[in-house]
């Protein structure tokens, strides 16, 4: 994942702050594609790997945002 996604607070997922996007929305559509990919694990560039369950992690930061 790099910094699309960033693993904070452990077991969750989030975005970089606003400042560091040109266009957030476009960011968060880009982020999308995750829901169409089959995948175990959630390796990202900053915060906590999410080794099982990060399928839910990314549908809960979607509901959030």
């Amino acid at each position: 994942m790099g910094d699309a996604l960033i693993g904070k607070p452990s077991g969750d997922v989030c975005l970089l702050p606003p400042e560091k996007y040109a266009d957030i929305e476009k960011a968060r559509a880009g982020i999308r594609v995750l829901d169409d990919l089959k995948f175990d694990s959630l390796l990202m560039g900053d915060g906590d790997p999410i080794l099982t369950g990060c399928k839910k992690a990314i549908e809960r930061f979607f509901d959030k945002n």
